[in-house]
């Protein structure tokens, strides 16, 4: 099967910033928007996992995902496209999906492609699927190092109970991230054009994904 999807973390490549919680100040208001990248890159560099919750428009149509990712490049989670869901893991070089056939249909898969994939789990390496570049935190370190647009300093408020400051781009959008504790980054408002917002919480709190039993090869179903 082709890729099915280029998500949430293309978002990010509009921005970039710092942020997360504690007890005492860290700083990321007073610096400049380099100091700011630095200082988000290297938070996001010692994470071992975060967990991505968001939106995105791709073609006039809404995804949503909740994706849990590692700093091995594994991930697992969901996504909701066009009315359907399918589960989504990445564990080494192989992609693991378990979607409704509607959802494969929905992708691109012809009717009877979509009958047999759908409603179990299947898998197949990632270099065909695709999945891999989507959900991973050296995307989002990418995406700091090279921003799109020219960025700014914004304004300070407060996001999901976390003291925040947010960084601009003339692009369209606004990365929140937290004055407090290391800086991670707390929610991504998109103004651009895919539109959308990602969330990044519970930072080094993740689970990593085991293989689905009795996962099927995608190549011995075509």
């Amino acid at each position: 099967m082709k890729r099915t999807v280029g998500l949430a973390l293309a978002l990010v490549a509009g921005l970039a910033a710092a942020g997360c919680s504690s007890s005492s100040g860290n700083g990321i208001a007073s610096e400049s928007v380099s100091q700011i990248q630095q200082s988000v890159e290297q938070a996001v560099n010692s994470a071992s996992s975060v967990q991505i919750n968001g939106n995105t428009v791709q073609s006039g149509k809404t995804v949503t995902f909740q994706v849990v990712t590692f700093s091995s490049g594994d991930f697992s989670g969901s996504l909701v496209q066009s009315g359907n869901s399918v589960m989504i893991e990445k564990i080494g070089a192989n992609d693991y999906l378990n979607g409704s056939a509607g959802y494969y249909q929905a992708v691109g898969a012809s009717a009877s492609e979509a009958s047999a994939l759908g409603g179990i789990w299947v898998y197949g390496p990632d270099s065909q699927l695709g999945f891999g570049s989507s959900f991973t935190i050296s995307s989002v370190v990418k995406s700091i190092k090279n921003p799109n647009g020219t960025l700014h300093k914004g304004s300070a408020s407060t996001i999901d109970g976390q003291a925040a400051f947010s960084v601009t781009s003339s692009k369209g959008g606004s990365l929140w991230v937290a004055t407090t504790g290391k800086a991670y980054p707390i929610e991504l408002d998109n103004s651009g054009t895919n539109g959308g917002t990602v969330k990044f919480a519970n930072w080094n709190q993740g689970t990593s994904p085991v293989v689905p039993a009795g996962a099927k090869a995608i190549s011995s179903l075509g």
